[in-house]
């Protein structure tokens, strides 16, 4: 018999089958299923010697482990590993791309599947070295190749660290597969603390040619203002038009972040049809798992489709997720003044969609009991939610010292009426707000005994409540 977890597992989040997982990789659709693979050390709770972990799923919710596609063997990824990556899908071949990380130098590399199962690292490894890499940039940070298709050739963006201190995300463009030549530099980031470009992203917009969203994750980036940029490391994004033929973007507007919640990071796109679909490791550097006691640490966000309107990132689950409920329930909306305890709406492993006006010290609780919860406060003169995680058995602590239990989520669209749409799903909580425009991604662990409550306090009105059972 398997071992009963001390934290409530996550069903609809991708979680490590075993030891650590960080940046999700690869995100692909091919032989009839979605793929994703996991940055993984399976030898313990830490970053280790880094490999790529496969997974595999029909529903986007429900994810199969097949093993391992990438394991680190060769000069080139030893000591460190097979680094992140993305994937692409070829005249019916699956196509890898990852950085293969040695002492002191990050090369680009290559493997291709016939059957989705079984990856053969291309001989000519690495595809990308010192030789291909421009003078100004440095190969001891080099890495996390995204790959796009357009007019049947290949690129990549890449992230590299510059001689000068500046980090860049260059573009390199493919004669065939696995020959490739650099491009330009289409973004550069000057950051005061050092902190480096990694996992670039970029999505083209569905019938808007050239014109899409630039995604990437940053190291050490902060701002003055409080309610901005407040975890360790983040992800930002901003539309522009992406010209691969000429080696060129042009950003429109200012920069923004991608979530705000204390867990999320390395955001990857996946263009399914019509739609595109992305996903984040649920997780943070520099930081402790409390899961570790159960022997994994790292999970991915749930799944999203993601969008721009009015400039704006826009992210929504996906329909799959409702088909998966086992059950429904509807609570009729009310208005009160008070303390209110919402036993309907108990319990973990659920989805929660509803709408509420607030009124005077408006306090939403979530998984809640005496002295521990997730707690959304209201601060209507501030125009923003205040979130915070509370109780838990072992703390979170973070190497730079920033708050683990409270995060501000500033709502330039105001407070005149919020809407949520929030999944409960063990350990791993994904909070989105007023219909995507806002994504509060986030690890809970509640007390091994306590209650799980859903409470409303203060003075309020709030909508209809739908909520799905898992």
């Amino acid at each position: 018999m398997s071992k009963e977890p001390y934290y409530p597992r996550p069903r609809l989040h991708l979680v490590a089958h075993k030891g650590w997982m960080n940046d999700p990789n690869g995100f692909s659709k091919g032989f009839g299923k979605y793929h994703l693979f996991g940055q993984s050390n399976p030898d313990g709770c830490a970053f280790g010697r880094i490999r790529w972990a496969h997974y595999v799923s029909e529903d986007l919710f429900r994810w199969d482990y097949l093993g391992d596609a990438l394991v680190p063997e060769e000069p080139y990824e030893l000591p460190l590993g097979c680094f992140s990556g993305g994937a692409l899908m070829i005249a019916g071949e699956m196509h890898l791309y990852y950085t293969g990380a040695s002492e002191g130098a990050q090369r680009q590399c290559h493997a291709v599947s016939k059957d989705g199962i079984h990856f053969e690292k291309d001989p000519r490894n690495p595809i990308i070295g010192e030789k291909d890499l421009p003078a100004d940039y440095l190969v001891s940070d080099f890495r996390d190749p995204k790959a796009l298709l357009q007019d049947g050739k290949v690129y990549l963006l890449l992230a590299a660290k510059r001689r000068d201190g500046d980090s860049a995300i260059l573009l390199f463009e493919g004669k065939d597969p696995s020959s490739f030549s650099f491009k330009s530099e289409i973004y550069r980031l000057h950051n005061p603390s050092g902190g480096m470009i990694e996992c670039p992203d970029f999505h083209f917009l569905p019938g808007e040619g050239r014109r899409g969203i630039l995604i990437h994750s940053v190291q050490y980036w902060k701002e003055g203002d409080r309610r901005k940029w407040q975890n360790i490391h983040s992800n930002r994004y901003v539309p522009g038009t992406l010209d691969l033929e000429e080696g060129t973007f042009l950003p429109e507007g200012e920069w923004e972040e991608v979530d705000q919640g204390f867990d999320c990071y390395a955001f990857q796109t996946l263009r399914d049809g019509e739609r595109t679909l992305a996903v984040s490791w649920e997780g943070m550097w520099d930081r402790n798992y409390p899961s570790a006691r159960d022997g994994y640490a790292g999970s991915f966000t749930a799944l999203r489709e993601i969008s721009l309107e009015g400039g704006k990132l826009v992210q929504r689950f996906p329909k799959e997720l409702e088909r998966l409920a086992r059950s429904k329930v509807h609570l009729p909306g009310f208005s009160g003044e008070g303390s209110f305890h919402l036993p309907e709406m108990d319990g973990n492993y659920r989805r929660h969609r509803f709408s509420i006006r607030p009124g005077k010290d408006t306090v939403l609780r979530l998984l809640s009991g005496k002295s521990h919860g997730i707690e959304v406060r209201f601060l209507k003169e501030e125009g923003e939610l205040l979130v915070s995680r509370l109780g838990m058995e072992e703390s979170i602590v973070e190497v730079d010292h920033s708050s683990s239990v409270s995060r501000h989520l500033l709502l330039p669209e105001g407070m005149e009426s919020v809407s949520f749409d929030i999944l409960l799903d063990g350990t791993a909580v994904d909070i989105l707000v007023n219909g995507g425009r806002h994504s509060f991604s986030l690890l809970y662990y509640p007390p091994k005994d306590g209650t799980l409550d859903f409470r409303l306090e203060g003075a309020f009105s709030i909508s209809d409540i739908e909520t799905d059972i898992f």
